[in-house]
């Protein structure tokens, strides 16, 4: 009932004007504003309904299309979403800096339909450890970090059915390297921090991929369970290879 009252209440208040649809069938919005805190208000407003939706209906495609043109408006009218070298959890809309030539901008993640699975596919863990092969089992863990980066890159924005095989391997990266860092801990007692796999770029990469499509990584770990365990053997396996070369 919450849902519905709010969808409501946001959609009518929200200056949106829809045109005629463009040639991916993606509707066209334009935004109206009173004035720029207003707009980033709106913008907020319906990027975390956005995110925080799990279904693919019309409410969704409404509040997420709104989003993507608060963004470009923001854009056109010389704003930025924070700095380059900001963690993205810190990032707000600010005005561009003088002089700059590249501008930032939020991702609006889509969700889409309910995974028809209840577990990951045989056919994704088999994609996935032919990665493992190609980069872990011969460059190590940075191998395969410079493998899931490129993976998201080709998905950055919206999340698909075939972006499984990103979030299988980040999430078996993650485990197998606090399997690493545990170990070396508990050996020598010291702490070792590898980038991309740092509790910051760790969470940021959560509330950007696993929150809107799984809740939280926990339920993605769950979902993703059984590939996991399969290309952590697979990494442990070429670990031994090559730590006896």
């Amino acid at each position: 009932m919450f849902r519905k009252v709010f969808v409501f209440f946001i959609i009518c208040a929200l200056p949106i004007t829809s045109q005629a649809a463009d040639k991916n069938n993606e509707p066209s919005v334009s935004v109206e504003y009173g004035n720029i805190k207003q707009l980033i208000k709106n913008y907020y407003a319906s990027q975390d309904f956005c995110k925080g939706s799990s279904k693919n209906d019309g409410e969704t495609d409404i509040m997420c299309n709104y989003a993507n043109a608060a963004v470009k408006k923001l854009d056109q009218l010389g704003w930025c979403f924070g700095y380059d070298d900001q963690p993205e959890s810190d990032k707000e809309w600010i005005k561009c800096p003088k002089n700059t030539t590249k501008k930032l901008k939020p991702n609006i993640i889509k969700p889409t339909k309910k995974l028809e699975t209840n577990t990951v596919s045989n056919d994704i863990i088999k994609e996935a450890l032919t990665d493992v092969d190609k980069s872990f089992c011969k460059d190590g863990l940075q191998g395969l970090v410079e493998i899931v980066k490129q993976c998201y890159m080709l998905y950055d924005g919206q999340i698909y059915q075939s972006a499984n095989k990103c979030m299988l391997e980040d999430l078996s990266l993650i485990s197998y390297n606090q399997k690493v860092v545990n170990y070396v801990k508990n050996k020598t007692g010291n702490s070792i921090t590898i980038p991309f796999l740092t509790d910051q770029d760790i969470s940021d990469r959560e509330k950007r991929y696993f929150t809107p499509f799984f809740g939280d990584i926990a339920n993605a770990m769950d979902y993703y369970n059984p590939g996991i365990n399969e290309i952590t053997d697979k990494m442990s396996e070429c670990s031994t290879y090559l730590i006896g070369q």
